[in-house]
């Protein structure tokens, strides 16, 4: 069967997760969950879906009752002959439907006795969407169940995925000795004449032969740290504007911000090189965010907040009168960014990522973090800076980076 060539995760986490997801949805007085998941932002926005179901897709919807089986719909007609692709590779739902509009969907949860009942609606909302349950399919159940109550419960998913189980914390260490083999890759294909699109391809292949899931983030871009020409050179771009047809050259910084994937599991690296020695202000402001990075992680420890942990990524910027991008760290784990997220400054809030409200939250153990460190030196030049970060699971043993990204400055 398909399912023993795929990343598994164990039934018996299948039977945790749902036992603290049951009891959240008692004390909440729901009596199923509908919970939608989508493709939004390479995926991430399949989330909520995946740690329920443990059913890779593309697009679905699961039905969770308070009691019983969980019914799902998901992809096209022909991705179930001559048998039942998304039953046959896990072992957590078998109850699964082509994705064919929402009569079926309606017509299931009636005779799930839930016509009149209180289903919590779980979106994906992390920080870079609000919500993305698409309003036209939504309206139309509503309207074909007038009796039922639909409210959002997204946050007892959020909530739950945020201190990562065992299987998980594996799970991100294998994304992120596939991240490490991605990071070395850029670099060993990162020469002068080597086209965009090549050094682009050879990550991703990386990616795929040694495990990892194709559908993942690279925001990658390239540009001259000598010319005079103004960069866009503080952050990696968003397809379909990366990778370009545009061919390396000697005074080039190439940087990133990427994830491994490994069965959902996403890690993330940012990191920035040259093509040929960098100016001398660009490893000046390497070397200011090594400082935020050293001093960032080392006070990721349980107990501390968000607020003395930012605060402590964000004091080098400060003593060395630099600015960022972003500077900080948001969670990370089947979805990125997850909750919590600071990485903008706090006087900004750019649909929550500035921390806003919860900057008193206390980390606790295994949960696991994205560090964001983009900074620049806007009194040199306010088009180029450095990338750098990792993925930190704060073990008990204190904060352990996933990836391993090097410190050191790279020149090719």
């Amino acid at each position: 069967m398909p399912k023993v060539n795929l990343p598994r995760v164990p039934v018996e986490e299948r039977d945790h997760r749902w036992r603290q997801i049951r009891k959240a949805m008692q004390e909440d007085d729901l009596d199923a969950l509908f919970v939608w998941g989508s493709n939004r932002s390479w995926g991430v926005g399949l989330a909520n879906l995946r740690y329920l179901t443990h059913m890779g897709c593309r697009e679905g919807v699961a039905i969770f009752p308070l009691e019983g089986n969980p019914k799902c719909f998901t992809s096209n007609p022909h991705h179930f002959q001559p048998y039942n692709w998304f039953a046959s590779v896990q072992e957590w739902v078998d109850d699964i439907e082509p994705m064919t509009g929402t009569d079926p969907i309606v017509e299931a949860m009636n005779s799930m006795g839930l016509s009149g009942a209180n289903i919590g609606v779980v979106d994906h909302v992390g920080a870079l969407s609000h919500h993305s349950l698409p309003y036209w399919p939504f309206k139309k159940i509503q309207d074909s169940m007038p009796r039922a109550r639909f409210l959002d419960a997204t946050e007892i998913l959020e909530k739950i995925r945020m201190i990562k189980r065992p299987v998980e914390i594996e799970f991100l260490k294998k994304a992120g000795k596939i991240g490490l083999k991605m990071l070395e890759r850029m670099i060993a294909s990162s020469r002068e004449g080597v086209n965009e699109r090549v050094v682009y391809g050879d990550m991703m292949r990386e990616l795929v032969v040694n495990g990892g899931e194709d559908y993942a983030m690279n925001l990658f871009t390239t540009g001259s740290a000598v010319d005079s020409e103004q960069q866009h050179l503080l952050h990696g771009h968003e397809a379909p504007n990366s990778p370009v047809d545009r061919v390396l050259k000697k005074g080039d910084l190439v940087m990133t911000e990427y994830h491994a994937n490994y069965g959902g599991y996403l890690v993330g690296i940012e990191q920035t090189i040259s093509v040929g020695e960098p100016p001398p202000k660009v490893l000046d402001i390497h070397k200011v965010c090594v400082e935020v990075f050293q001093e960032g992680v080392d006070s990721m420890r349980p107990g501390k907040t968000l607020r003395q942990v930012v605060d402590a990524f964000r004091a080098p910027v400060k003593r060395a009168g630099m600015e960022y991008i972003e500077c900080g760290i948001h969670g990370h784990g089947m979805s990125s960014p997850e909750f919590p997220s600071c990485v903008y400054s706090s006087e900004s809030d750019h649909q929550g990522l500035s921390g806003a409200g919860f900057l008193s939250m206390e980390l606790q153990e295994n949960m696991v973090f994205g560090t964001n460190i983009d900074v620049f030196e806007p009194k040199w030049r306010p088009d180029i800076g450095v990338m750098l970060g990792d993925t930190i699971w704060i073990s008990k043993d204190g904060p352990q980076a996933l990836c391993d990204t090097p410190l050191e400055w790279t020149s090719v």
